[in-house]
């Protein structure tokens, strides 16, 4: 069964409404993929996903060569346009929806390598996160969200951005470091520029110190290569610089004909939040700062979706910024907003 991590902030949580109508919210959806700029757009090891039968979206991002990773996101994809929720319950649908996914790639590697396609000892995955819409026990709007690997949901709330997935990569794989010294870890990464010249908090070192051996040994370069002076520095370049690495994916092999662990989040919403689902193409690029900005000025998702998607191309293409990562890249953005011809009609 899934793990399911409730959105424990007050700061997340809606205001009571007592002796108020409760407004009705809509989702404004936008959605876009795009290959790097030197692929085709057959090359695309990205997808994306609005369920027109159902209320869920999700991305993936495939890896295992050009032509088997489209080929498990695109299994992937299928798996969850196809799959039909037993219930209305969000944490079931978005756990069921994700084990469905994780078994149809399972499925696809076998036949590719029984048709000769990829070798029989070759890996091919993808990423996945994938939400569902509903309504909590009082009756307000609220996302479930599963996700494996490195592609994320976000939300801004009153100009805060805040990822509410977490990563499956390096740093969450020292099971030493708590959620909370992952996510301080995490979001300096999520910002850094200049892994050069990056100034770290007393808070920030604390963590870095306890992980620092480990990824020095394993990561680092020869110690006659490079003099290291600052362990906890390092260790956070290190970090930066292999933060494509992830620790988990559908079609794992770890978990062959085995139920995926896959944390779930629940998120209640509120009118004026945004929400944004990514692939790493996006969030390596861009740091958490840009994100908001872009999120914050734009007046739809649409429009949201393109500046996005403008800010990464130019991000990719200038060879000299430390965040350049030329790669494929989707994304999905969901704006709540109130319904007021539906809120007339009540009144009425």
């Amino acid at each position: 069964m899934p793990e399911e991590q409730n959105d424990a902030n007050p700061q997340n949580q809606l205001p009571p409404r007592e002796h108020q109508t409760k407004p009705t919210l809509i989702i404004e959806l936008a959605q876009a993929c795009e290959p790097a700029a030197n692929k085709t757009p057959e090359e695309n090891q990205d997808t994306v996903l609005i369920c027109e039968d159902k209320p869920m979206l999700a991305v993936f991002d495939g890896m295992g060569g050009e032509a088997a990773g489209g080929e498990a996101a695109k299994t992937a994809q299928d798996a969850v346009f196809n799959f039909q929720p037993p219930s209305d319950d969000g944490p079931v649908a978005v756990y069921e929806a994700v084990t469905a996914a994780h078994k149809a790639v399972w499925g696809k590697r076998e036949q590719l390598a029984k048709d000769g396609v990829i070798d029989k000892t070759e890996v091919i995955g993808t990423t996945a996160t994938a939400a569902y819409f509903g309504k909590d026990e009082s009756g307000d709007l609220q996302v479930t969200i599963g996700s494996i690997g490195d592609s994320r949901a976000y939300l801004l709330r009153d100009g805060k951005l805040i990822q509410l997935t977490t990563d499956q990569n390096l740093l969450t794989s020292f099971e030493k470091l708590t959620g909370d010294e992952i996510k301080l870890v995490q979001t300096v990464l999520n910002n850094m520029t200049d892994p050069e010249t990056v100034r770290l908090t007393l808070a920030v070192r604390a963590v870095l110190i306890k992980i620092s051996d480990s990824l020095i040994a394993s990561y680092g370069e020869p110690e006659s290569n490079r003099d290291i002076d600052d362990l906890e520095l390092e260790a956070l370049r290190i970090l930066f610089k292999r933060r494509n690495i992830i620790t988990n994916y559908l079609g794992n092999p770890d978990y062959r004909g085995k139920d995926i662990p896959c944390p779930i989040y629940t998120h209640k919403l509120q009118a004026g939040d945004t929400l944004l689902f990514c692939t790493d193409g996006l969030s390596d690029n861009l740091t958490d700062m840009e994100i908001a900005e872009i999120l914050s000025s734009a007046e739809t998702a649409d429009e949201a979706t393109q500046k996005l998607l403008q800010a990464v191309r130019s991000r990719a293409q200038t060879v000299d910024h430390p965040r350049a990562k030329p790669d494929d890249v989707g994304l999905i953005v969901a704006r709540i907003i109130e319904d007021s011809q539906a809120d007339d009609e009540e009144e009425n």
